[in-house]
C-alpha cells in the first residue's frame, strides 16, 4: 500500500496538492497550499536517477480537503524511458540526522570537506556564533550541543568562543574525524536515544531538519533537551525563487525537466520550508521568539554544485565563476534559511 500524507507536517493543514504521476521521473512533490511547504512524502525513497527532455504543458492535480494524498497509487500506461544516472553529491551530513533511521550509513566526510567554501563557511558560522552568544548572555555557563555534528568543525569554533561543546552523530566516520581533527567528542545516537532533558543552553542543527522523516519529532526532542530560556538555531533549505522555477518546470513538463528539482528535493532533502511553514512548526512545538532569515549561503563550491547537476567539468568551471560573482554581489537566490527560536523561561 502506498504511503499516505493526510496533512501538512508543518501547519497540519489538509489543503494539499500533489504533482501528477509522471512516466519520466519518480519524484513526487506535495505542496501545502496553506503554508507553502514542499515535501517529498515520508518513506518515499531518495532518487538516484532523473531524465531531462523537452517540456510539454501540464497542470498539478489538486487534492480534496481531508482526502489525504496517496503516493504512488496511480500508474501510467506510457512506457518508462531509460533514465540517465545523476552524480549524487554528498552535500550535507545526511547520515547524522537523528531519525533518518540508518545508523549504518557512512558518508565520505573527508570528500565533503574538500569541496567546501572554507572561508565563507567559517565566516557564516562565526556570524551565527555572535548571535547565539548575544541571545544566551543572560544564561549561566552557556554550552552548545551540535546535532549531527559532522567532523566537529563547528563545535571546535564554538569552543574557541568559550562555550563548552558536545554533540551527536550517526556516522562513525564523522565521530572519528571530529576526534582526530578537532579533539571534539560526539556521542553516537539520536536525540531521543540520548534523552537529554533541560540540559543545554544552545542547540544547533546545520541542514539536519530537511533530512529526517519526522521533523516535528526531532524539534520536540531538541525542545526537551534545552534549558528553559535556551536557544535553538537551525539552518535548513529554503523554498526560494529558483526552486519555484524548477518546480514549475518539473510539473509543466510532466517530469521531463526534473534535474534541479530532484537535486533539491529528490536526492537527500525530504522537505523545503518557507518562512511561514518554519514559524508555524516551531510555534506548534512550543518555541517562542522565532526568527526566520533567508540567506544566500552556499557551503560548497559552485563548480561542485554544477558538476553534480550534470554540467561537464569545463563548463562547470566557467559557469561557476559567474555564479561566484553573483554570490559575492548578493544576487544569488536565498536557498537556505537561518532560524532562531527560544524555549520559554517558564512553562
Amino acid at each position: 500500500m502506498p504511503p499516505v500524507l493526510h496533512s501538512c507536517p508543518a501547519c497540519a493543514s489538509t489543503r494539499l496538492q500533489i504533482t501528477p504521476p509522471s512516466p519520466y521521473s519518480p519524484l513526487v512533490i506535495v505542496r501545502c497550499r496553506s503554508c507553502g511547504l514542499r515535501q517529498r512524502p515520508p518513506h518515499s525513497p531518495a532518487l538516484d536517477a532523473v531524465v531531462t527532455r523537452e517540456a510539454v504543458s501540464a497542470a498539478p492535480v489538486p487534492v480534496p480537503v481531508g482526502a489525504g494524498v496517496a503516493i504512488g497509487a496511480a500508474t501510467s500506461a506510457e512506457p518508462v524511458p531509460v533514465v540517465e544516472p545523476v552524480v549524487e553529491p554528498v552535500i550535507e551530513p545526511a547520515a547524522a540526522a537523528p531519525g533518518d533511521g540508518d545508523s549504518s550509513a557512512e558518508y565520505d566526510y573527508a570528500a565533503y570537506v574538500s569541496v567546501m567554501r572554507a572561508s565563507a563557511v567559517h565566516d557564516d558560522r562565526q556570524e551565527v556564533l555572535d548571535r547565539l552568544l548575544a541571545l544566551t548572555a543572560s544564561l549561566p555557563q552557556p554550552d552548545l550541543f551540535d546535532v549531527g555534528g559532522g567532523d566537529g568543525t563547528f563545535a571546535a569554533l564554538a569552543r574557541e568562543r568559550g562555550l563548552a561543546v558536545s554533540g551527536n552523530e550517526l556516522s562513525l566516520e564523522a565521530i572519528n574525524l571530529a576526534r582526530e581533527r578537532h579533539d571534539v567528542t560526539l556521542h553516537f545516537g539520536t536525540l531521543d536515544q540520548l534523552d537529554h532533558r533541560d540540559e543545554h543552553a544552545i542547540m544547533t542543527m546545520w541542514c539536519i531538519l530537511a533530512h529526517v522523516d519526522d521533523g516535528e519529532a526531532l524539534l520536540r526532542d531538541a525542545y526537551r533537551a534545552l534549558r528553559p530560556g535556551g536557544i535553538l538555531f537551525l539552518q535548513t533549505p529554503h523554498y526560494s525563487a529558483i526552486d519555484h522555477v524548477a518546480t514549475r518546470a518539473f510539473t509543466g513538463s510532466r517530469g521531463r525537466l526534473s534535474r534541479f528539482a530532484v537535486a533539491r528535493l529528490g536526492t537527500k532533502h525530504h522537505v523545503l520550508h518557507t518562512r511561514r511553514s518554519m514559524h508555524t512548526l516551531l510555534s506548534r512545538v512550543g518555541f517562542t521568539d522565532v526568527e526566520t532569515l533567508p540567506r544566500a549561503r552556499y557551503s560548497l563550491t559552485s563548480e561542485f554544485y554544477l558538476q553534480a547537476l550534470g554540467l561537464p567539468a569545463g563548463a562547470a568551471v566557467r559557469t561557476g565563476r559567474v555564479v561566484d560573482r553573483a554570490i559575492r554581489g548578493g544576487a544569488a537566490p536565498r536557498i537556505v534559511m537561518d532560524v532562531y527560536a527560544r524555549k520559554p523561561f517558564t512553562a
